[in-house]
């Protein structure tokens, strides 16, 4: 797998997706979404494979998926150190999110800042009404979203991304990646927010004058 990169994997691409999916294998997280997924993509015969890092009371959901019959599409490799995650986020494709109606999440869940640095496009699987999924398909241009209620739309965006890790569409899915670390510099970087946030403060004291 070890390629180090968009370009260098769509240079050396074998058809073959790999998505990533870190965190607390938790309800609420999104973890049985998930498994779905994986259970969809092996029916179907698809090469795409999600990557799991984590651990929590979900684990053995993930486990037994990952270990069921030959073919797979659920890899698991368990709970790993910061480091060890950060390495695999740039040796794999694609940053998988997801967020389940009723759970209080941030506006950017940090595992998308961690994608966006890396360099990696997201599939964001969010709740219809998230601002979150826009941001990332149409403001960043880092990626695909899709309503996390709908299988066949997370299905779909899957194949979409796919779809671009082979011939001429490769550079697209590397900009995408590109897309999503210029929107962290430009936006969430901490030397940018302080800027702003002090930009803020500034205005409203004028205001106040």
């Amino acid at each position: 797998m070890g390629s180090g990169g968009n370009a260098s994997r769509c240079e050396l691409n074998n058809g073959e997706l790999h998505i990533v999916f870190g965190g607390q294998l938790e309800p609420g997280r999104g973890v049985d979404v998930l498994v779905r997924l994986a259970k969809r993509l092996k029916e179907e015969r698809q090469s795409v494979y999600m990557h799991v890092f984590g651990d929590g009371r979900l684990r053995d959901l993930v486990v037994k998926e990952a270990g069921n019959e030959h073919g797979s599409r659920l890899i698991y490799h368990g709970k790993v150190s910061r480091d060890e995650y950060l390495e695999f986020i740039r040796d794999l494709d694609v940053g998988l999110v997801i967020t389940v109606p009723g759970v209080s999440v941030p506006t950017f869940p940090s595992k998308v800042i961690d994608y966006f640095v890396a360099g990696k496009p997201v599939l964001a699987f969010v709740e219809g009404a998230s601002d979150f999924g826009y941001i990332v398909e149409n403001v960043a241009r880092a990626g695909f979203s899709a309503d996390v209620s709908r299988i066949e739309d997370m299905y779909a965006a899957i194949l979409r991304i796919k779809g671009k890790t082979a011939g001429a569409e490769c550079s697209s899915l590397t900009l995408m990646g590109q897309n999503g670390r210029n929107y962290f510099l430009q936006n969430m970087e901490v030397g940018i927010v302080v800027e702003k946030l002090l930009s803020r403060v500034k205005l409203m004291l004028l205001k106040k004058k």
